[in-house]
């Protein structure tokens, strides 16, 4: 049984009680602050062991991600919000693009994966998933992640992006939009056989994780949500590629059947689809959708826009890197948006600055309480 803590010693399983309002869309906001935005920031130990070059499953250095991970959770602890640190393997590793083909390639900080089919009448998506060594080493690492926390705090899915994101990265981002054009049928049938490697692969890691009656919390990083059983979340940032026609005809159903298959999910959404907000909400087993706030997307208030609409049908996250607008920002978010059933979460490069996130955030909320208290000025 799970017994992880909270910062000052309290039980998670005591404070399941604003995760269930959260999902409810009442109570009260809730703040999650993680630290390292970036995979150099987050992982800084196993990002300086990997080589340069193409990356092969076994370059990732075990002990470094344990040293990452373990430095993490005492931060965390130290720091306290309203999550319990959350583990992942190597979120950054594009695994399910790895699993299917694609050459992995680092070069100082950066890791991507490189386009892998030149001919799309002969793409077929891998039948054997299971014996796939980047298959290997991600159970490796979620068996060796479930040993290291000893109950201390949850084991979650890695980042497993969606079937667009997968198919973009497999055939290349500048001929993915072009072939989903020229050749829609084809495209249709690997949009497909990509939802069902996705399904594979999240089973698989389900299958590695301990069940627990205090429910599932998943999402490294910026995407953490609290459900009562076991979910995925899904994210498609190749829409912006992709026309609303396209997404509805192609991706929009195998999006669906994911979180049908699972019976709960959540979503990632950037601002570079806002039209995608009035699909996704019409998906009745997506429970939870985030949409970023974007430093360089200049339609704010087509963000704040859809954060409402969002929040009127479904639980909201807002994922944001902490910079020196976000003062202003959470002043309009706390005028204009109803913030129960709101979870913010923020990055930050280091503790030091996660300390200061936590600071402003309760200065703002007792501003903001103190004004909306009845006959308050």
């Amino acid at each position: 049984m799970i017994e992880f803590a909270l910062a000052g010693g309290v039980n998670f399983k005591e404070a399941l009680k604003v995760h269930c309002e959260f999902l409810n869309r009442s109570g009260r906001p809730l703040l999650g602050c993680t630290i390292g935005a970036f995979a150099h920031h987050h992982l800084p130990n196993v990002i300086k062991a990997l080589p340069n070059g193409i990356l092969k499953p076994e370059d990732i250095d075990i002990d470094a991600f344990l040293l990452d991970c373990e430095n993490l959770y005492e931060a965390h602890q130290k720091l306290g919000d309203d999550f319990p640190f959350v583990a992942a393997p190597c979120t950054f590793i594009p695994w399910m693009e790895a699993i299917l083909g694609c050459p992995i390639k680092v070069s100082g900080n950066a890791i991507w994966a490189e386009h892998s089919v030149s001919d799309i009448k002969n793409w077929e998506i891998t039948k054997s998933l299971d014996n796939n060594p980047w298959t290997k080493k991600l159970l490796e690492l979620t068996d060796i992640l479930v040993e290291k926390s000893d109950g201390r705090f949850p084991v979650a899915l890695t980042l497993m992006r969606g079937p667009a994101d997968i198919m973009s990265a497999m055939r290349g981002g500048n001929v993915f939009p072009i072939d989903m054009l020229d050749e829609p049928e084809r495209m249709h049938d690997i949009a497909q056989q990509c939802g069902e490697a996705f399904i594979k692969i999240a089973k698989c890691q389900h299958e590695h994780i301990p069940d627990e009656k205090w429910g599932y919390m998943d999402g490294d990083k910026g995407m953490k949500v609290w459900m009562p059983c076991k979910y995925v979340w899904i994210q498609e940032d190749a829409m912006a590629l992709l026309s609303p026609e396209i997404y509805r005809e192609h991706f929009l159903n195998v999006d669906t059947h994911i979180a049908e298959t699972f019976g709960h999910a959540a979503f990632h959404l950037h601002a570079t689809a806002l039209w995608a907000v009035d699909e996704l909400l019409k998906i009745k087993h997506l429970d939870v959708i985030e949409l970023n706030y974007e430093d360089a997307f200049c339609d704010a208030a087509g963000v704040f826009a859809a954060w409402k609409k969002i929040r009127m049908k479904k639980p909201l996250v807002i994922w944001a890197q902490y910079n020196k607008d976000f003062d202003a920002w959470m002043k309009r978010l706390l005028d204009d948006l109803p913030l129960n059933g709101v979870s913010l979460q923020i990055s930050a490069e280091n503790y030091l600055q996660a300390v200061e996130i936590k600071e402003h955030y309760a200065a703002l909320m007792e501003t903001y309480q103190s004004s909306h208290k009845p006959g308050g000025e």
